[in-house]
């Protein structure tokens, strides 16, 4: 996964790789928030990984 930010003049800056802590060495994809915004949600390969946060 990657993030970017935008600066105050809303110009998207370089993307950032989030590294190894939220990153697998599988096919990662199709990661989303649930519309209530307290899950994060998203498929590893086969696998179906759910994590769920408080901090977002």
């Amino acid at each position: 996964m990657w993030i970017s930010y935008q600066n105050p003049r809303g110009e998207w800056q370089e993307p950032l790789n989030l590294g190894d802590t939220i990153n697998t060495a599988g096919e990662d994809m199709c990661w989303t928030f649930t519309p209530n915004g307290k899950t994060f949600t998203g498929g590893s390969g086969l696998v179906i990984r759910i994590i769920t946060t408080s901090c977002w």
